[in-house]
């Protein structure tokens, strides 16, 4: 018996420990950023795969493991001597200590896997398990401290003395190599439950909308749905938010729909009048980029197996975000900007590449012209463009007719006076060949896009059949975005 439990503790030791690691990585840099030079060996610890899957497995294995520990105490209470047990405190503070723990590993594991099964999407509801999850998480080392301490005061060193050689052994490793079995099909049917996919049947149907950002009723009316909640983002409310994602085809486009709570409509990049000339108003970012002066984005990715976007690599160093790229065949990705892109009525058309491929990375279609540019001049510390009109304050429009080219002459702006630092035209060619709107009243974005099923680009993926989708909202936010755990599997009626 001491044989066996002692086999077990060791594992479930080694798990344990591996779920600290990943966890705190996870915690403190998300599944996707880079590692700090210090830390660029937990890399080698992750195998190549997604830190997140790997989290989620090893908390697989622990309940499995404490499913046996379990089955070996009640097996081996006929061998317990209470008297011996009664009559020594520390024992009793022990076995008391270790059932605590063995009940915040269980509600880590339940609340984890609620967490990463994407069925939970109430906000305050998803933030709860999140943080039960967390509490559970430091409850586990805090209690396991204490029972170290415990365990080192301790006297009494009894422990059963029955080996596998033993009768009692025998019959304890016997009912061991049935419960592992027992265990795997559990663990196999619980991943199952968990990884079972969303689903989003764009039905063909005999319709149109106008791409206004408004989310009529009448457009939209009985069109398939998905709720996917997504974390990890900066400036959200507990860093999630829920994404409404709707999506039909008609005999040429398919149209999709995304609405999310967003509590601020972020029209922040601008160009500020100082002593020394103009400059773009920033805040002192982190090599992730900027999370105060910028815009809202919606990344949308699709792909051709269920990998999806959390497969992608992140990986970089202490001096350079990471940059995603596949591990296979190119990824289609569509990027909505609410300044850059949205005046105009386009998303900006891109793909990821294959992680042999020299320009991994997102990459984007080919372009004949127009596309968003930054409106400041840094060779000479001002504007290329002066917006004169209100409307145009956020943003200058190349079509409309509101802007004066720069001259000194013109600049008679106070110092802190403010011009928009992005100047914006509709893509030509490949790149531009996504229409959107989007629309933001009263902390909720929508945003409404259409694109031909099949632009005949290779750059693009057909969307017809089963096609895979991931989702990537950002607040204000250039880089830190959000993310779901579960790809979307998208099922486009032929």
């Amino acid at each position: 018996m001491r044989i066996s439990i002692r086999i077990i503790n060791a594992l479930t030791f080694v798990v344990i420990s591996y779920l600290s690691i990943t966890g705190i990585r996870l915690l403190l840099f998300g599944n996707r950023l880079s590692l700090p030079e210090w830390l660029v060996w937990l890399q080698t610890i992750e195998f190549g795969y997604n830190t997140q899957l790997l989290h989620f497995y090893a908390g697989l294995a622990l309940a499995g493991l404490l499913t046996i520990r379990i089955a070996l105490n009640i097996i081996s209470a006929k061998e317990k001597h209470s008297v011996k047990l009664n009559s020594n405190i520390a024992e009793m503070w022990r076995s008391n200590i270790a059932l605590v723990i063995n009940l915040l590993l269980f509600l880590a594991i339940i609340s984890g896997l609620l967490v990463y099964s994407g069925k939970i999407t109430g906000a305050l509801s998803y933030a709860s398990l999140k943080n039960m999850h967390l509490i559970s998480f430091w409850g586990v080392l805090l209690f396991s401290v204490i029972y170290g301490m415990v365990k080192i005061l301790q006297r009494d060193r009894y422990e059963n003395r029955f080996t596998y050689r033993s009768k009692e052994g025998k019959r304890t490793w016997a009912a061991l190599l049935a419960l592992f079995p027992i265990c795997a099909i559990v663990a196999w049917g619980v991943a199952e439950f968990v990884n079972t996919p969303m689903t989003l049947s764009s039905r063909r149907m005999n319709r149109n909308i106008v791409l206004d950002g408004h989310a009529h009723t009448i457009e939209w009316h009985g069109v398939d749905s998905v709720v996917v909640p997504v974390t990890g983002g900066d400036n959200f409310d507990n860093g999630s938010t829920n994404v409404l994602v709707k999506s039909f085809r008609n005999r040429r486009h398919i149209f999709f729909l995304f609405q999310w709570q967003d509590n601020s409509r972020s029209f922040n990049r601008r160009l500020v009048k100082t002593d020394s000339g103009w400059i773009e108003q920033k805040s002192d970012s982190s090599i992730f980029g900027e999370s105060v002066y910028f815009e809202d984005q919606l990344a949308v990715s699709f792909h051709r197996s269920s990998s999806g976007c959390l497969e992608s690599c992140h990986l970089g160093n202490s001096k350079q975000a990471g940059r995603h790229y596949t591990s296979g065949d190119r990824s289609d990705v569509w990027v909505w900007r609410a300044l850059s892109t949205n005046p105009v009525g386009e998303a900006d058309d891109g793909w990821w590449a294959a992680a042999s491929d020299s320009s991994r990375g997102i990459r984007f279609d080919n372009s004949a012209g127009g596309g968003y540019a930054s409106n400041l001049n840094r060779e000479w510390d001002e504007p290329y463009f002066l917006s004169y009109h209100p409307a145009f304050r956020y943003w200058i429009d190349m079509n409309s007719k509101y802007f004066l080219s720069y001259r000194p002459g013109l600049d008679i702006f106070e110092i802190g006076a403010i011009q928009p630092a992005v100047v914006t035209s509709p893509f030509m060619g490949d790149r531009g060949d996504i229409r959107v709107r989007g629309n933001w009243a009263n902390g909720l974005w929508t945003v409404e896009l259409s694109r031909s099923l099949n632009t005949g680009s290779p750059f693009d993926i057909a969307l017809l059949g089963t096609v895979w989708m991931s989702l990537a909202p950002f607040d204000n936010s250039e880089k830190m975005h959000s993310y779901h755990f579960k790809t979307i599997k998208l099922i486009v009626e032929k």
